[in-house]
């Protein structure tokens, strides 16, 4: 039965459940620590580390929609700038590395605006 119930969710509540069920792992030790950029890079796993962005940025987008964007440019920006052509995980590791004790969706706000505009 749970498996028909994951079927029917949307493709954003699967994403929503990934993102959790990842972070579960991480949720003992986020707890007693700041979840910073450096926390990011040094205590989660490389597919925490994904799960994790990859729900910044989305709400990020879901934040500009809505937020008055709502022809959907800025959502479309802001999603395909994670998943575009160029990879950008090295760009998010460096600023990361470079801002260890910032918020992760501050950095990650300020390296999409670059692209996306505000």
């Amino acid at each position: 039965m749970a498996k028909l119930n994951w079927f029917k969710l949307s493709k954003y509540k699967q994403i929503t459940a990934i993102i959790l069920l990842s972070l579960l792992g991480v949720t003992k030790e986020a707890a007693s620590k700041n979840l910073d950029a450096g926390f990011v890079l040094n205590k989660m796993t490389s597919d925490q580390q994904v799960s994790y962005v990859t729900g910044i940025v989305d709400g990020l987008a879901y934040a500009r929609w809505r937020n008055g964007n709502k022809d959907g440019e800025g959502l479309r920006c802001i999603t395909g700038w994670l998943g575009g052509k160029t990879d950008r995980w090295p760009l998010i590791d460096a600023f990361f590395a470079k801002h260890p004790t910032r918020q992760p969706a501050a950095l990650l706000y300020i390296l999409v605006s670059k692209e996306c505009g505000e």
